[in-house]
């Protein structure tokens, strides 16, 4: 009997087994209602949302947008000073200011300053050069003020004028209504004058990039309405792209850049 070696095999493991998902039909019922409650509170948040904006448009202040300091950029558009589209301060008997400022300072010989509604009340010019300083050109009188009417002989007639309004206009409305709920008959209508107050730069001032103009009312119940600033070049009118003033007629922004479309793109 030969020798016999024994040969005993390893035994093989086991394949191992992939895990699987496996669900049940109560798993998929709980995951899809899990799934509607996320997406019905989704949509009612978006509902509420929007009611929450509507409540808030009801009771938000309605800013006017005439008479704004964006009236002032640009070229003068409103030649009646009954449109809405000038400058207009926010007081009918108060001192104010307005600035425009100019793309880039420029060699200008004078100032055309355009105003409407109530001319006459500008108090004092002041120019700032690209180097940034302040130079005040022109104080005084403003040569557009209406003349003191002169007392008739008689008995006292009373008659109403512009500088007695009580309130501008609210803008694109009938012209014999003043303010929002106020008329008077055609015939005691306001007449709104326009004027051009051209004011001369001195020599010495080589370049201006910046005008402010101060306008006084106090005691004579008008609104200097402002429609336009132009600096006369050698080229031509140069016109402001930027703004900031005081006050505003209507509770506007106090400052501007640029001139909006409407209005302008309509003259």
């Amino acid at each position: 009997m030969s020798d016999l070696t024994m040969y005993d095999p390893q035994p093989i493991p086991p394949q191992q087994q992939r895990f699987r998902w496996t669900f049940s039909l109560g798993t998929l019922l709980m995951l899809m209602l899990g799934v509607g409650i996320a997406l019905a509170w989704w949509l009612d948040r978006q509902q509420f949302n929007a009611r929450l904006r509507k409540i808030e448009q009801m009771y938000e202040p309605q800013v006017q947008t005439a008479w704004g300091a964006v009236e002032i950029l640009g070229k003068p558009d409103d030649a009646s000073g009954l449109m809405g589209k000038s400058w207009c301060p926010q007081t009918a008997s108060a001192a104010d200011w307005i600035e425009v400022t100019y793309d880039q300072a420029v060699a200008a010989t004078s100032i055309d300053i355009y105003e409407t509604y109530s001319p006459g009340y500008v108090t004092e010019v002041l120019v700032t050069d690209g180097n940034g300083t302040v130079t005040s050109i022109w104080k005084g009188t403003d040569p557009l003020k209406p003349p003191p009417a002169i007392p008739a002989l008689g008995p006292a007639i009373s008659e109403p004028t512009p500088e007695l309004t009580p309130e501008p206009p609210a803008a694109d409305t009938d012209p014999t209504t003043v303010g929002p709920t106020t008329s008077i008959p055609p015939t005691l209508a306001p007449v709104p004058r326009t004027g051009v107050f051209n004011v001369a730069i001195l020599p010495s001032i080589k370049s201006v990039q910046r005008v402010t103009i101060h306008v006084d009312t106090t005691g004579q119940n008008v609104w200097p309405c402002i429609d336009a600033v132009a600096l006369k070049t050698a080229t031509g009118d140069v016109w402001p792209t930027r703004a900031a003033c005081s006050s505003v007629y209507g509770g506007g922004s106090l400052s501007a850049t640029n001139k909006k479309g409407g209005w302008a793109s309509w003259w």
